[in-house]
């Protein structure tokens, strides 16, 4: 069970609740499932013979289970209103948009001594609002999220040109899926020239994304190594199968330092420190 008692914000796209503040509002007693996700690990046994084959494992996303209590000093009507408030805000959670999903889902956290927020990224309602009890009202909700970790709320942008490296670091204690955006410049933009084949490397991992054809002038590829995506501009056309798959493998950063190489294209590398 995690830490609980810290104050969380549950950002939706209706507005945003807090938790653990002071004074009338609402508190948290348990938070379930922020400890770490699932792990999808199948073992087998050998036929006849002993021993197990142990396959590889792979870790699912995110489910959290928030339970606590509204607290109104101020009266029925005060109560009421909260009631109504996380319902209808946490309802938002049920269908979001794309475009929401991208800044106003999220879990924010700041753990017990460290400074930087912490985030349960692209959140969605798997069970809805649960609100018992006669005058001590208590909540209960679960979310999802596709990460298997949490992050810190911080993006940063490391630009390597073509034919370059850089070192781009993971200050959490779990690999980490980044977001490459190839033939970009710091802003996120296009750059304006054209790629027609390029290699993204870990060089840490021994891992790379292989491009065998680019996209038109003015525009990038965006890479979503957690969804194993690549869209033009991040969401334009498919180029999924502009690439080698033969040779590609849509790399994590592990934690600590890893060397990032670019061949024949100038990227952007998008990462968050992951903590698990």
């Amino acid at each position: 069970m995690a830490e609980f008692s810290v104050p969380f914000t549950l950002v939706t796209p209706a507005g945003n609740i807090t938790f653990n503040g002071t004074g009338d509002g609402f508190y948290l007693t348990e938070v379930v499932g922020l400890d770490g996700a699932d792990l999808r690990k199948p073992v087998e046994p050998l036929p006849q013979t002993d021993a197990s084959i142990v396959r590889r494992g792979f870790r699912s996303g995110k489910t959290v289970t928030l339970r606590g209590y509204i607290r109104a000093d101020a009266g029925t009507t005060t109560r009421r209103g909260y009631e109504d408030t996380l319902r209808g805000y946490v309802d938002r959670l049920i269908r979001p948009t794309a475009t929401e999903l991208v800044s106003s889902c999220r879990l924010r956290f700041t753990p017990s001594g460290y400074s930087d927020e912490r985030m349960l990224d692209a959140v969605e309602l798997v069970a809805p609002v649960a609100i018992t009890g006669a005058w001590m009202k208590t909540f209960e909700f679960t979310l999802a999220s596709p990460f298997p970790y949490t992050q810190d709320l911080t993006q940063t942008a490391t630009v390597i040109a073509s034919g370059g490296s850089a070192t781009v670091t993971n200050s959490g204690n779990t690999p980490s899926f980044p977001v490459i955006q190839v033939n970009a410049t710091a802003a996120n933009t296009a750059n304006g020239s054209l790629f027609t084949t390029g290699t993204v490397a870990n060089s840490t991992t021994g891992l790379s994304i292989v491009f065998t054809a680019g996209v038109a002038a003015s525009h990038y590829a965006e890479v979503n190594t957690l969804k194993k995506t690549v869209f033009t501009d991040g969401n334009g056309a498919n180029l999924l199968g502009n690439l080698n798959f033969t040779s590609t493998t849509f790399w994590q950063l592990l934690p600590g330092s890893n060397t990032v190489t670019a061949t024949s294209v100038p990227i952007v590398v998008l990462s968050n420190n992951a903590w698990a």
